[in-house]
């Protein structure tokens, strides 16, 4: 997925949350044109991979860049992005849903 970022990307970072890691991709990252007075954008491929944190896991993810980032990319062909109209469909449905619970 393509995304907008307010610094130069690195090649990956790992964000632990709880028992879980969440591994953050980025390749072909370009500097956005901006104003002399603007803070540089930078724009990239994002992929994400979200696994058991575990002792070692960014010294593996180093080590072996190439099989980890195919990984990522495999995981976003399997459960792409919900699309805006998506988004829009789900909150419109839970606002009926609550509406309907309200009104009891």
């Amino acid at each position: 997925m393509r995304t907008e970022l307010g610094e130069s990307p690195v090649a990956f970072k790992v964000d632990v949350i709880g028992s879980r890691a969440q591994i953050t991709f980025f390749e072909n990252a370009v500097q956005l044109p901006s104003a002399p007075d603007e803070q540089p954008r930078w724009e990239a491929d994002m992929y994400t991979l979200d696994v058991p944190n575990r002792p070692g896991l960014t010294a593996s993810v180093e080590s072996n860049y190439a099989v980890w980032m195919d990984m990522a990319k495999a995981q976003e062909e399997i459960l792409p992005p919900p699309t805006i109209e998506q988004r829009v469909d789900v909150v419109e449905e839970n606002l009926s849903l609550l509406a309907e619970v309200i009104a009891l």
